[in-house]
């Protein structure tokens, strides 16, 4: 699938300026429920020199319950995870595979965590992408709305990299995505040993 016209241009053209990105402190505000920022689909550095990048993408006939069901579902298995990008995507697996328990969607990924190898530009890269609460971080969720924020981190060092949003919203039709990704926010965590030796490879068990 080619990308949108908007992706196309924002790729093509220069940066966004640095005072027109939104810093991550803002980010609550950035994906309120209502209302859209000057630049919905753009790549730089903010201010502060967080790597910054913006995607609106519109999904005729989506909704954000289905949304919610696939973050429950893609990432337990890589074939599952390629269908997302079929190149780029090559391996992925849960920290807990709650996909076949009788549960709520959200309740499957949020607070879960999913490892995965992808290109992201030319580079594979190795990563755990911890799911978190929206609404714990001040988010505003209405019922046919969902935000899904994860922290972004290395799967074979314990370091946390950035952070990643995309807030879902009825339009007419269907549904908007608006993503957020923040990058060089380094952080130290807690290691995970049973990955840390081996993160392409499931766990006993799994």
């Amino acid at each position: 699938m080619p990308a949108t016209p908007s992706v196309a241009a924002a790729y093509a053209g220069p940066p966004t300026p640095a005072h027109e990105i939104p810093e991550v402190s803002t980010l609550q505000t950035e994906l309120a429920a209502t209302g859209s920022s000057p630049t919905e689909t753009g790549y730089g550095r903010a201010s502060s020199g967080k790597v910054w990048v913006a995607v609106h993408t519109e999904m005729p006939g989506v909704t954000a319950a289905m949304w919610d069901w696939w973050f429950g579902w893609h990432s337990a298995e890589s074939a599952r995870y390629k269908l997302w990008h079929p190149d780029a995507h090559l391996y992925a697996g849960l920290a807990v595979d709650n996909t076949a328990e009788p549960i709520p969607d959200r309740a499957k990924y949020i607070g879960n965590a999913s490892y995965v190898d992808e290109y992201i530009g030319p580079k594979l890269q190795q990563l755990t992408i911890a799911v978190q609460n929206p609404l714990a971080h001040g988010f505003e969720v209405p019922d046919d709305h969902t935000t899904i924020l994860a922290r972004v981190g290395s799967a074979v060092a314990p370091l946390d990299v950035g952070w990643l949003a995309h807030q879902v919203r009825p339009i007419a039709g269907g549904c908007e995505m608006r993503s957020r990704f923040y990058l060089d926010m380094w952080g130290l965590r807690l290691p995970d040993i049973p990955r840390s030796g081996h993160p392409n490879e499931p766990d006993e068990g799994e």
